[in-house]
């Protein structure tokens, strides 16, 4: 045989680690405290559990190295946010100010595991359990919920790959490149709705593919809470094209098909161009807000019927989270002063069933928030002009307030607009004025903090028997939806076709969600009407007095109900063609009581008994 000198030699062992670090060459990141045992041969290491810690949190590492694999390491821990941005910071170099964007809106902490290989890079995996996501859909997630993310990290000499898929619809490829010994993101492909991304020739971001809805209203907010920095990440978006088969825009469903954003030569200017049977125009918003101007010209805006924000595909709103569990609520978060002066001109303008017709407004920038020195609206039936401001308050907290004028010569129409029966509607000359004022953005009014006045003069129509639809919430204190069943109870012959006025008056003042009537009365050919009391907008529940005081007319139409009084009504007709006076009315005798309480869509008419002789004196 051979000789001790020819045999291989025969190596292995056992190395025990207590307490020791570990850093991966070429990088910062460093593992500490770490304890277990590394086997070894003349042609393999292996080991594990290797318990350390990384930056406060604890890692189990494996490992595994021979000559055709290379080396391999795998880790598994648990991490959250600020965590997870000192790793990138360690492993790739990639900075707080390109990573935190990106990084800001996870909360909680998540399991992750990964695997390094020397001749191929990293792969990091995790369903983010237990941590929320609150950028807006369609990358959101919340907490309780499973989405698996996996980032393959590819290394080069001066630049890295990253690939990135975000459950089953969001894919990036993503360069960070080295300058200068600095780290940062270079150019960014991200595709969504199922597609291989790519990274665009050009130095910036590019997001293109199709959506089944998008919700416009987070970005907004996002946007205008001054959260990106003008030379943040934003100035990086050369292009976001995306298909999509509808979007909801200031609470409202909006028929758009595609939209395009491209970033400005000069990089001062986002350019949106909006195209569908619902919304077609251009947009151009500065990128600098503060210094800026935006300009908005739309041939069309149709805002169809209102969705709540967060309602899922099916039409189904999930289920109210606990408070400090879910999402936070991101129109909160604007911030008035970080929004720029705007000129903005929509062509046709429709809200639900309502025609605007011609949109102006005109908003001046101050240091405080916006001024909207013009808000114009011009149709063939309604005209609007109004004026407000959304200015930050000495708490800090934002404040819209506006007063405006609406004019009309038909208020059936407005009415049927707001979601009336069409039925035997005609007519009306009508002034509205309205001074409200809430916490928040314009576009984002809430009833519980609504305070304000609403008047209403209308003279010389008809009001149809009517039933109250999605924007007749704003008519909802007049008591229309409840009036002709309370008129019905024993007026049903006279008024089943609806009610003739001559005049209608309305003040109501809005405060608490509550719309308390200050005045409420309708005078026509077939009787006076009184309306007291007050509806809760927030819980949708009247609480209403109703006197009906019946006229005695030529027709005589009111005569069979009366009957049993028939000469007092004589009476009273013989004085009023002695006087000459058709406004006379009956006496407090003949008034008609109804009590109305409970929800809107079902309330409780109660009739109120006349008071006796003798009350009625006291």
């Amino acid at each position: 045989g051979r000789g001790a000198a020819d045999r291989p030699l025969q190596v292995s062992g056992k190395i025990a680690l207590d307490g020791v670090a570990l850093r991966l060459a070429g990088r910062r990141a460093v593992l500490e405290d770490v304890r277990g045992d590394l086997e070894f041969d003349a042609d393999s290491l292996s080991g594990g559990p290797l318990l350390g810690r990384f930056h406060d949190a604890a890692i189990d590492t494996r490992v595994a190295f021979d000559r055709g694999r290379g080396l391999v390491l795998r880790f598994s821990g648990k991490g959250d946010r600020e965590w997870f941005g000192t790793a990138l910071e360690d492993l790739v170099g990639l900075g707080r100010e390109e990573s935190d964007p990106w990084l800001t809106p996870v909360r909680g902490q998540a399991a992750w595991n990964a695997e390094y290989r020397s001749q191929s890079g990293l792969v990091f995996r995790s369903d983010l359990h237990g941590a929320s996501v609150e950028f807006p859909a369609p990358f959101e997630k919340p907490a309780d919920t499973a989405r698996p993310l996996e980032v393959v990290l590819t290394p080069g000499e001066t630049e890295w790959l990253i690939d990135a898929a975000w459950g089953t619809d969001v894919r990036g490829r993503f360069e960070v490149a080295e300058t200068d010994d600095e780290w940062a993101l270079a150019r960014a492909g991200i595709v969504l709705g199922g597609g291989p991304p790519a990274l665009p020739e050009a130095g910036h971001v590019e997001v293109s593919g199709e959506l089944a809805d998008l919700d416009l209203d987070p970005w907004l907010a996002l946007g205008g809470g001054g959260a990106p920095e003008p030379a943040g990440w934003l100035s990086r978006v050369g292009r976001i094209s995306l298909d999509t088969a509808g979007a909801r825009v200031l609470g409202h469903r909006v028929a758009l098909e595609h939209l395009d954003l491209t970033l400005s030569e000069d990089r001062s200017e986002l350019h949106l161009a909006l195209d569908g049977e619902g919304v077609a125009g251009i947009v151009r918003f500065p990128v600098d807000p503060v210094a800026g101007k935006a300009h908005l010209h739309l041939e069309r805006l149709y805002l169809d019927e209102a969705v709540p924000s967060g309602e899922d595909a099916a039409g189904e709103s999930p289920e109210e989270e606990p408070p400090g569990e879910g999402g936070p609520d991101l129109h909160s978060g604007l911030r008035a002063e970080r929004w720029p002066s705007f000129d903005a001109r929509i062509e046709s303008l429709r809200f639900e069933k309502l025609d605007l017709g011609s949109f102006r407004a005109v908003g001046i920038h101050t240091e405080d928030g916006i001024l909207f020195k013009e808000l114009r609206t011009r149709s063939s039936d309604l005209r609007m002009s109004g004026r407000g401001s959304w200015v930050s308050g000495e708490d800090g907290i934002p404040e819209s307030r506006f007063e405006a004028t609406v004019n009309t010569e038909n208020l059936s129409r407005l009415l049927t607009a707001a979601g009336l029966d069409e039925e035997a509607a005609a007519g009306g000359r009508v002034e509205i004025r309205f001074e409200l004022a809430w916490p928040g953005a314009p576009f984002d009014p809430s009833l519980e903090k609504l305070e304000g006045t609403i008047a209403m003069h209308a003279k010389d129509g008809h009001l149809p028997r009517v039933r109250v639809g999605p924007i007749g919430r704003l008519f909802a204190f007049l008591s229309l939806e409840a009036l002709p069943r309370v008129l019905a109870l024993d007026l049903s012959h006279v008024f089943g076709k609806g009610l003739a006025y001559d005049r209608m008056s309305v003040r109501t003042r809005i405060e608490g969600g509550s719309a308390n009537l200050r005045e409420f009365t309708i005078a026509g050919p077939s009787a006076h009407i009184d309306v007291s009391g007050n509806i809760d907008l927030v819980s949708r529940r009247y609480d209403q007095e109703i006197a009906v005081i019946p006229r005695v007319t030529r027709s005589g139409a009111l005569l069979p109900v009366w009957l049993p009084v028939l000469p007092v009504l004589a009476a009273n007709f013989v004085l009023e063609k002695l006087t000459g006076d058709d406004e006379i009315i009956l006496d407090r005798l003949f008034r008609l009581r109804y009590r109305l309480r409970g929800p809107l869509d079902d309330p409780e008419i109660e009739r109120i008994p006349a008071r006796s002789p003798s009350e009625r004196k006291e």
